[in-house]
C-alpha cells in the first residue's frame, strides 16, 4: 500500500469513532457480512469523494451538510423525481465534464519535466 492509500485508510478507520454517519455505514456493511478491510476501503472512497467536493467548492467539511445531501435526504429525492430528461442529461454531461477535468488535472500533476 502506498503512503497515501495507507493514510486515507487509517483516516477512514479512525472516522468510525468520530463520525455518526461513518459509524452507521460501517455497522450496516459489517451486518451484511462484509470483511472489515473491505468496509474501511469503501468508507475511505466515500471520504475521498467528500474531500474532493470540499476542495472543489472551497468549503470546509460539515457533517450536517453531508447528512442533508445524502441519498435519503428529501431534497435530493425531490430533485431526482422532478428532474426532466433534459435536466438529467445536463447533470450527466456536467458530471462527465468534471470527471474529464479532474482526470486532465491528474495527468498534468503527474507529468514529470524532462531532465
Amino acid at each position: 500500500m502506498t503512503m497515501w492509500r495507507f493514510a486515507i485508510f487509517e483516516w477512514a478507520a479512525h472516522s468510525i469513532g468520530s463520525s455518526a454517519w461513518a459509524k452507521a455505514y460501517y455497522e450496516q456493511q459489517r451486518a451484511k457480512g462484509k470483511p472489515r478491510n473491505t468496509v474501511v476501503r469503501a468508507l475511505a472512497f466515500k471520504w475521498i469523494r467528500i474531500l474532493f467536493r470540499c476542495w472543489k467548492d472551497l468549503k470546509p467539511y460539515s457533517e450536517e451538510v453531508y447528512k442533508l445531501s445524502g441519498p435519503s435526504s428529501p431534497t435530493r429525492r425531490q430533485k431526482l423525481i422532478c428532474a426532466t430528461p433534459v435536466e438529467k442529461l445536463r447533470r450527466l454531461q456536467q458530471n462527465h465534464f468534471d470527471y474529464l477535468l479532474t482526470d486532465h488535472l491528474r495527468c498534468q500533476l503527474t507529468v514529470r519535466p524532462n531532465g
